[in-house]
């Protein structure tokens, strides 16, 4: 009777199956068509006649194999509902947990300035300069949207550097947001310092948005200081693009001093991609220009990095003494970053005593942060007129800046009384500016 129980279960259970895998369009066996009725009853035959072995050899009918199916379900489904708990909450880095009270600042409709200047004296100290960088372009972004506590905000920031970060941000922000909104902000900050850092800086992010748009802005300025700002930051993106048509745009300017500021601006933009074309270009600036120095210098630095004897031969080439000075000064201390000794030795060539001790100045500091010894000896054999005041006081900078002793220990390898003295006098003078 047991017998007849289970088997007539176990048809009954198979005919279920049968009859829901016929409606619900599913292949009990994972093929493509839904099986047709005689097809569903020839497999269901098959698998009731087939044998399913259990790991020990043992056979199991289908109502045995459908019980642990069902077991195996309900193991699963436990399995997932327990799976679906929250994982505990893992804690918040320093910089998130800073940041996260940021976006509460950043969402609310009154800035509450004295929440934020404590937050940020609290949290600021523990992080790494990286990470406190990401803090003060969120603050950036809270005085983007609050304006109005620029200044307190501003205000209650420790350092210059902290405060130009914060304005770099709040600017980049704005000209997304509105470019004109950006310019009148940047232009009504208190601090001239930070007012040319925030209009310099949304001059050229605005030229990367619209360039015809933010020459129109600029062109209606009444503050020249604010202009020249202005034209230097958007000569920056656009010499990126086409240096020559900048260079078009500053020959129409009637303005002596904003022209050769544009020309000075283009040079320095060009000299990274172009020095020997730029320094070229720079040596067609009106004569006796300051921008016509400050171009030819600083293009002819840049050369002297790539070709430093292409660049000596085309400075003596310079027929103004000022100008060629500076020119040979510039390569002298490009070369002293490559070659210390071999540019030291080669100022000696300059007739202008006082640029001389200027590429020193500039060759033993590299010198003597490289090899100590060898600058040493090479003092050994210059007159003390040579060596003392600045050019002591860069080698004893680059030698004694981190580490007083090593400094000391240098003096006392000095061959003569006269240059321990000098150098002594370097080192206190040092010191006190440590102090």
């Amino acid at each position: 009777m047991m017998r007849n129980l289970f088997v007539g279960l176990g048809l009954a259970v198979v005919g279920t199956m049968a009859v829901f895998f016929l409606f619900s369009g599913d292949d009990p066996l994972g093929g493509d068509q839904v099986a047709s009725v005689g097809e569903t009853k020839n497999t269901t035959e098959q698998a009731t006649n087939s044998e399913s072995h259990t790991p020990n050899g043992a056979s199991q009918g289908p109502a045995t194999s459908f019980a642990n199916d069902l077991d195996g379900q309900i193991a699963s489904e436990s399995f997932e509902s327990t799976s679906d708990n929250p994982m505990p909450a893992q804690p918040l880095s320093p910089v998130e947990s800073l940041l996260s009270v940021l976006s509460d600042f950043k969402d609310s409709e009154e800035l509450d300035v004295d929440g934020l200047l404590t937050s940020l004296a609290e949290g600021l100290p523990g992080l790494d300069r990286k990470d406190q960088s990401k803090i003060l372009a969120g603050v950036g972004e809270i005085l983007a949207l609050h304006p109005d506590a620029t200044e307190e905000v501003l205000g209650g920031l420790d350092s210059f550097q902290d405060k130009g970060m914060v304005v770099r941000s709040a600017v980049q922000y704005l000209v997304e947001l509105e470019p004109d909104l950006a310019a009148e902000w940047s232009t009504g900050l208190q601090d001239a310092s930070l007012k040319r850092l925030a209009v310099n800086r949304m001059s050229a992010a605005w030229a990367e948005k619209d360039l015809d748009g933010v020459i129109e802005w600029a062109s209606g300025l009444e503050d020249r200081q604010d202009l020249a700002t202005a034209l230097d930051g958007i000569t920056w993106t656009w010499a990126q693009q086409d240096p020559e048509a900048v260079y078009e745009y500053a020959s129409r300017i009637e303005d002596d001093y904003l022209r050769n500021q544009m020309f000075l601006s283009t040079a320095k933009m060009m000299a990274f991609k172009d020095p020997e074309g730029t320094t070229e270009w720079a040596a067609q600036f009106p004569t006796g220009t300051q921008e016509r120095e400050q171009a030819l210098s600083y293009s002819l630095f840049q050369w002297a990095n790539k070709d430093v004897m292409a660049a000596v031969d085309f400075a003596l080439g310079l027929e103004d003494p000022k100008v060629r000075d500076s020119g040979l000064l510039s390569v002298a201390r490009s070369w002293a970053v490559k070659d210390p000794a071999a540019a030291t030795e080669w100022a000696e060539s300059f007739e202008n005593e006082s640029m001389r001790r200027q590429a020193w100045a500039s060759s033993t500091a590299q010198w003597a942060q490289k090899d100590p010894t060898g600058l040493a000896q090479w003092m050994q054999g210059r007159a003390i007129e040579d060596v003392q005041g600045h050019v002591m006081r860069q080698a004893i900078g680059a030698i004694g800046r981190n580490d007083l002793q090593m400094a000391q220990d240098w003096i006392q390898n000095l061959a003569t009384p006269e240059l321990q003295q000098a150098a002594s006098a370097a080192l206190f003078e040092l010191q006190q500016r440590q102090n």
